[in-house]
């Protein structure tokens, strides 16, 4: 699979992904958001750092623009 993640998507994945998974531990008194948020904060993160998001297949988006440049 190749990755459909461009270069801004990518940096706001991996911010995103680390504010949301901080503010589960440092905002957050339920223990089931806490678990929720810190998964999607897991989620958000990897894909940003994969560069690949399985939720952009089925929908067809790709926001990578160095399609055949060296990654």
């Amino acid at each position: 699979m190749f990755a459909n993640v461009g270069g801004i998507d990518r940096i706001l994945r991996l911010f995103v992904g680390i504010v949301i998974f901080l503010s589960a531990f440092l905002l957050v008194d339920s223990v089931t958001w806490r678990v929720i948020l810190a998964i999607a904060g897991t989620v958000i993160f990897f894909t940003g750092l994969t560069r690949r998001c399985l939720a952009y297949v089925p929908l067809g988006l790709d926001t990578n623009k160095s399609r055949g440049k060296a990654r």
